[in-house]
């Protein structure tokens, strides 16, 4: 079962991002800084927001999340999880405590839970693209499983 547009159209958007900027992907942190709280500085973007990040994590990052408000709200814990989002998104969002940000994401590409589960932890992948994700050597062969999974899911609903 397909998926519906909007939630085909922000997966996409999600994709293209990493692509755009593949060092930064990662599967494994909603996002990631320095063990000293900086923000990471990649030399391939002048655009970079600073993180690493997963599929959820860049969901977030596209619908609008404050960067700075994101860095104090992971590292400093000096402001509640809504204040990172535009006042658009604050009406629909609470503030959760256990996985903050796949709960927004899915909200953002209208998934329900198993869906956001089974796209945004790695572990829960179809095992063609999970044991290709766990073995690739480079962010942008991770990029490209992460948009063959993404078109799966789009298809099949899978």
């Amino acid at each position: 079962m397909k998926v519906k547009k909007k939630t085909a159209e922000v997966l996409r958007a999600a994709v293209a991002a990493l692509e755009r900027h593949p060092s930064k992907f990662n599967m494994a942190e909603w996002f990631q800084f320095k063990e000293d709280g900086k923000r990471l500085k990649p030399k391939d973007s002048q655009d970079f927001c600073g993180t690493a990040c997963c599929l959820a994590g860049q969901i977030v990052l596209n619908a609008g999340a404050n960067r700075d408000l994101l860095h104090k709200f992971e590292i400093e814990c000096s402001v509640s999880f809504k204040d990172i989002f535009p006042n658009k998104l604050k009406k629909i969002i609470n503030d959760y405590t256990l996985y903050p940000y796949k709960n927004v994401a899915q909200i953002i590409a209208n998934l329900d839970d198993d869906q956001g589960t089974a796209l945004f932890f790695a572990d829960y992948w179809p095992g063609q693209f999970r044991d290709r994700y766990a073995n690739a050597k480079t962010g942008k062969a991770s990029v490209k499983i992460l948009k063959q999974r993404v078109e799966h899911f789009i298809e099949t609903g899978e």
